[in-house]
C-alpha cells in the first residue's frame, strides 16, 4: 500500500483487524491519521512480522507508536524513517513490546540522538541490523558507527538503502535470467 492516497483510517483499521494472517505491511507515505495507527491490529497480538511506517512525518505520534507496538509483539522488522515525532520513548516502547525486533530503520529521525539508540540497543538482544541514512551529521554518524562496532559488533548498519517490506520484487542479486517475486525464484 506504499504511497496510497486517500486511505480511510476506518478502512485501514478494519483491514488490519480482519486480515489476521497478515505478516508484512507497508503503509509508508500513506498519511494515515494518528487515530488509525492507534487502533490498528487486533488486541491480543497479530502475526505481523514486518512493518513499514516510513513517511509518518507528523502523523505517527508517541502515543500512536506505543499503542501500535503493544498490538504487534511479533515484529521482527520496523521502518519508521521520516516519522519526525518518533523519539526515545518510542524506542523504549519497542524494547518493552517488541523484544524480538531484528531490523530497525530510522532514517531522518532528527529527534533521536545517537546515544539514545546506543542505550536502547542494550535492551534489544535480537537486533542485528540498523538502517539510518542522514539522521546525524557525518561526524556524529562516524562516531556512532565506531561506538556501535565497539559495543555491539554483531549489529550491521546501512546494509539496505531501501525498505523491501511487502514489496513484490526485492533488491536481491540473482543470476541473469532469473527473477524473484514475493521471495519465490522464477525462471
Amino acid at each position: 500500500m506504499t504511497m496510497c492516497q486517500n486511505v480511510s483510517g476506518t478502512e485501514f483499521v478494519r483491514m488490519t483487524r480482519e486480515c489476521r494472517e497478515l505478516t508484512e505491511l507497508s503503509v509508508g507515505w500513506c498519511e494515515l491519521p494518528d487515530s488509525a495507527i492507534k487502533s490498528a491490529f487486533p488486541l491480543g497480538g497479530s502475526k505481523l512480522r514486518r512493518l513499514n511506517l516510513s513517511g509518518g512525518r507528523d502523523t505517527i505520534t508517541r502515543s500512536s507508536i506505543i499503542s501500535l507496538v503493544s498490538r504487534t509483539p511479533n515484529l521482527r522488522e520496523l521502518d519508521v524513517s521520516d516519522s519526525f515525532l518518533f523519539d526515545e520513548q518510542g524506542l523504549m516502547a519497542l524494547a518493552k513490546y517488541c523484544p524480538l525486533l531484528e531490523v530497525f530503520s530510522f532514517s531522518r529521525l532528527y529527534v533521536l540522538l545517537s546515544n539514545d539508540v546506543l542505550r536502547w540497543l542494550a535492551h534489544m538482544p535480537h537486533i542485528n541490523s540498523l538502517n539510518s541514512f542522514p539522521s546525524f551529521t557525518t561526524e556524529l554518524f562516524n562516531q556512532f558507527k565506531r561506538e556501535l562496532r565497539l559495543r555491539y559488533p554483531h549489529v550491521t548498519i546501512n546494509q539496505k538503502e531501501r525498505s523491501d517490506i511487502a514489496r513484490p520484487c526485492t533488491f536481491l542479486k540473482v543470476p541473469r535470467g532469473v527473477s524473484v517475486l514475493w521471495d519465490i525464484t522464477l525462471r
